[in-house]
């Protein structure tokens, strides 16, 4: 694939957001373009209403001592210490001489000193690992400071991180007693780390970091204890100083101490005022020796509560300190590196576009923004700090791809929690959400709408989860939810079409009014009819399979009747068969820009042709002229181009002028992508990049509303929004891809954009990484298929596509270059063929397994 605008730079500069350092459910710190650390939420503070904007004296150093000069340096560009009134003028460094670079979970820099004598590079990271469920839910922040002496003769290099202790801090609401710092220790006795009252039966002892609060009984959310160290392999001296900025004093003995000597005096301050700690690192570098200084810090808040009930934190479960936790990321730190690094590669050294990758990869933030993990390993993602329902059904729906991809116990785990809450009033009915700020009180997020899509979209991730992890236990146990869910859906059907009628605010796209048959649910309850038709006939209900799979049938006819509009080419809004009131209209033409998200998702599934391909063409294109603006594309547009209007008497706007990008990614880009038109989808895509992450410098911090006129958030739910996470759908419908667990079954029919005739890009499952190299050659006719994964996996049919007129193919197979018997089935779909290899037995291909297609 070509590559285009992967200056990642080109962003606003006065932006006050950072990549969210941070686990999943943990909280996180930002750090961003300044090195200033923002939107600290570690203290159980995790809304936009108590996260603590700024910590203005927490602040990073550097010092590099050559024979002839020494040059000393703070990494940010201002702090609130009062350092001019100690008489102490330390040199700051300006956001221009740091270039920077947010890669999720890193955030990068590059200091631009031509006084300094040797290269410094600097990374600030989290341990985010996908697959690794412990390490990602360690409440950690990792510092490495690189340096590596270029000249010609022995230099030190020394690097200093302060912290200032934030016990009972939120908001900007600071707390007088904060309780003590100690120093942390390693000694001879074991690997372990100590507390100061631990050194009893140490005969040697070496400080290496220092504790906040260690002593002290944590009593609400916001309390804690503190730890941070740095890494002391051979050579490296690690020196602390525990201090008050008070004290002028302590002011001028920290930096004439750090910048003369490179080396703090291990010593603590007892004042009441006493906040803060200072880590120090020191090496002497011979002639082109490379040194990597590494800092930990790490956090401990273990009573949250939220709604009245101390839920806490599943990190607790593991460790009984933040020095224990700072041990783990000590001792694991270089594994951390190297994993990270490892995920980044896979996307960056892939045939995909730079910006796309990027996109892909900062998209993954709201694991440490949005998520929640009680103690009792309750999981769920909350839609926005700002607005923060749980495990929001509707939006998770499209959003919670990342999840299941990278961590599928925490998704299986919000699916069940939502399945598990029966509304006893009307069985059947599933919640929007857990709560608001809790997992344990579901709702309707703020009121008692019924929504009509929440129960398609609650059978259509069963199936997806079912699908993607093979887990029959979970099907078992949630499958009488989804017989209650699809007969209540049933109820709501006045019109007898087979599809729930909408009764006003009735969707996930809250405030606009629909009525009856609507496009969008419409489709939904199509491709949920057939995916649970698939679940019950898996536990061998074939009569109730028929049943719904002739419902779709006949719910399928009547949206193609009612809903089409021959003249312009596009599915209407809704159309109202038998209105309740007289206010209700009959019908709204208004083109939805979601109107095929039951196409979409249907085709995600693997879940068979349902929907004309002629007609989604058809309704993409009209969707571009009358819905496409300058910077997005409008919900919902009139055929003279004006944005959709509610009811006179509906009583508010419906906001059908703004768009949804992230959604966009998905129920437009996705769809161009899957009915072949890749360069298009792609160009969706990449211009939400453009406005969100680089015009706008949002690409940590992304709004679920924007104005696709002006470039710029609009409305509500706009403060990290789980939404981000849907362009890893996006990844799916380039691959054709989709892998059945149950059915042993691989598919794969990849959309390649014009002139582009190989991929080498990575595959995401939930079971593990694999990778793809693909070759398509039109003419004359040749496919190759390379697929391997990290992680043995079963397979028994695999599924390609290949054109139409090709009807009887030339096919080679070989698992680890050993040639393997097989049987082909070809199956007529709309505009190809589905060419199924059905293998003579079952094949584990984590070795490279090769497929070959030629004509016949």
């Amino acid at each position: 694939m070509s590559d285009s605008d992967t200056d990642h730079t080109k962003t606003k500069p006065n932006q006050i957001n950072g990549v969210p350092l941070g686990g999943i459910g943990t909280g996180s710190i930002d750090m961003g373009r300044d090195g200033i650390a923002r939107n600290i939420t570690i203290n159980n503070n995790r809304t936009a209403a108590t996260r603590i904007p700024v910590s203005p004296n927490a602040f990073t150093a550097i010092r590099v001592s050559t024979p002839r000069k020494t040059r000393a340096r703070i990494l940010q560009e201002r702090t609130n210490i009062p350092f001019s009134d100690a008489g102490v003028d330390p040199l700051f460094t300006s956001k221009s001489s740091l270039s920077w670079h947010g890669l999720y979970p890193t955030s990068n820099y590059k200091l631009k000193d031509k006084l300094l004598p040797v290269p410094f590079q600097w990374t600030a990271m989290a341990p985010l690992i996908p697959y690794d469920n412990e390490a990602s839910n360690l409440p950690i922040n990792l510092q490495i400071l690189k340096f590596k002496n270029t000249t010609e003769e022995p230099i030190t290099v020394s690097a200093l991180v302060n912290w200032e202790n934030i016990r009972g801090c939120f908001e900007n609401t600071a707390t007088d007693y904060r309780g003590m710092m100690h120093p942390v220790f390693i000694t001879d006795l074991d690997e372990y780390l100590h507390a100061h009252n631990q050194m009893s039966n140490a005969s040697i002892s070496v400080a290496i970091g220092l504790s906040f609060a260690i002593d002290d009984e944590v009593m609400t959310s916001y309390e804690g204890n503190y730890c941070l160290t740095a890494a002391n392999p051979k050579g490296v001296e690690v020196s602390h100083l525990g201090w008050d900025q008070n004290s002028e004093d302590d002011i001028r003995l920290l930096w004439n101490s750090f910048s003369e000597r490179g080396i703090l005096p291990n010593q603590c301050s007892t004042g009441d005022t006493a906040y803060q700690g200072a880590v120090c690192a020191t090496k002497t570098l011979n002639p082109g020796e490379f040194i990597g200084l590494t800092f930990c810090f790490s956090w401990y808040c273990p009573v949250y509560t939220m709604a009245n009930e101390d839920v806490g934190n599943y990190y607790t479960r593991a460790f009984a300190s933040a020095i224990e936790v700072n041990e783990e990321g000590l001792k694991n730190a270089t594994y951390f590196q190297e994993a990270v690094m490892n995920f980044h590669e896979r996307f960056l050294k892939s045939s995909l576009p730079e910006w796309y990758s990027r996109m892909l990869i900062n998209n993954s933030h709201p694991f440490s923004t949005n998520t929640i993990l009680t103690r009792e390993n309750e999981y769920a993602m909350m839609e926005s700090p700002a607005d923060p329902y749980m495990g929001v059904l509707d939006r998770s729906f499209y959003s919670s791809i990342g999840t299941m991809l990278f961590f599928p116990s925490f998704a299986d785990t919000e699916l069940k929690l939502l399945s598990s809450t029966d509304e006893t009033r009307t069985p059947g009915r599933i919640y929007r959400d857990l709560g608001k700020e809790t997992v344990r009180h579901p709702g309707y997020g703020g009121g008692a709408v019924e929504m009509i899509d929440l129960n398609a979209k609650f059978i259509l991730l069963s199936y997806r989860n079912f699908h993607m992890t093979g887990k029959y236990a979970s099907l078992m146990m949630i499958h009488p939810r989804l017989k209650e869910a699809i007969e209540y859906g049933m109820l709501m059907d006045r019109d007898g079409d087979g599809i729930p009628d909408a009764m006003g605010d009735s969707t996930t796209f809250g405030g606009w009014a629909m009525y009856g048959l609507t496009a969008y649910s419409g489709g939904l309850w199509i491709a949920a009819m057939v995916a649970y038709a698939d679940l019950t006939r898996e536990l061998k209900n074939e009569e109730e399979a028929r049943l719904y799979e002739e419902t779709a049938k006949k719910a399928l006819r009547h949206l193609e009747h009612r809903l089409w509009v021959k003249e312009k080419n596009y599915y209407r809004l809704y159309h109202n068969a038998q209105p309740i009131r007289d206010t209700h209209p009959r019908m709204d033409d208004a083109c939805h820009s979601a109107q095929l998200a039951g196409a979409w998702v249907a085709d995600f599934l693997k879940l068979g042709g349902w929907f004309p391909k002629a007609r989604i063409q058809a309704a993409l294109n009209t969707i571009d002229i009358l819905n496409k603006r300058k910077f997005g594309y409008t919900k919902g547009s009139n055929p003279d181009r004006s944005p959709a209007q509610n009811p006179a008497d509906f009583g508010e706007s419906a906001h059908a002028d703004r768009s949804w990008p992230a959604f966009e990614a998905v129920y437009l880009a996705c769809t161009h992508i899957q009915q072949g038109n890749v360069d298009k989808g792609m160009r969706i895509l990449n211009d939400i990049y453009r406005n969100t992450h680089l015009r706008n410098d949002f690409q940590f911090n992304q709004p679920l509303s924007w104005n696709p006129k002006t470039n710029e958030p609009a409305g509500w739910k706009n403060d990290h929004h789980m939404g981000a996470m849907s362009v890893w759908h996006s990844l799916y419908a380039l691959l054709g891809f989709f892998l059945s667990i149950p059915r042993k079954a691989i598919s794969l029919a990849p959309n390649l954009p014009k002139g582009v005739t190989r991929l080498d890009v990575p595959l995401v499952t939930p079971v593990s990484f694999g990778r793809l190299k693909y070759e398509c050659i039109q003419e004359p006719y040749k496919q190759n298929v390379l697929i391997n994964f990290e992680s043995p996996l079963t397979i028994k049919i695999i599924q390609l596509s290949i054109p139409k007129e090709l009807t009887d193919p030339i096919v080679s197979l070989k698992l680890d270059q050993e040639k393997t018997d097989f049987k082909i089935q070809i199956k007529p779909n709309q505009n190809t063929n589905e060419l199924n290899i059905h293998l003579a037995r079952e094949l584990q291909i984590q070795q490279p397994i090769l497929i070959k297609v030629t004509a016949g």
